[in-house]
C-alpha cells in the first residue's frame, strides 16, 4: 500500500513519521552540572564477619581504588569500629 502511493506522497509518509523522531531528540537546555558519579558512590567496606569469594573481593578493591583515584577517597577507620 505504501509503496504504491505517488511520490509525492510517500515523501509527504517520511516526513510524517520523521518529525516525531527528530523533535524526541530536542535538547532542553545546556547541561549546567556534570556528575562525576562521587556525589553518590562512596567506598565499599567490609567487615571481619563478611565472607567474600576471591572475585567478589578483587571486583571491591577495584571499586575502591577506582574512587580514591576519580574522587580522591581516602582510608578510613574500620566498618565496625569497636564498641566502647
Amino acid at each position: 500500500m505504501f509503496f504504491n502511493c505517488h511520490p509525492a506522497a510517500r515523501r509527504r509518509w517520511r516526513w510524517l513519521c520523521l518529525i516525531p523522531l527528530l523533535t524526541a531528540c530536542s535538547t532542553t537546555g545546556r547541561v549546567t552540572e556534570a556528575t562525576t558519579g562521587c556525589a553518590w558512590t562512596r567506598p565499599i567496606r567490609v567487615s571481619r564477619q563478611d565472607q567474600l569469594t576471591d572475585l567478589t573481593a578483587r571486583q571491591i578493591l577495584a571499586h575502591n581504588e577506582a574512587g580514591r583515584r576519580l574522587c580522591g577517597w581516602q582510608p578510613n577507620q574500620p566498618a565496625n569500629p569497636p564498641h566502647p
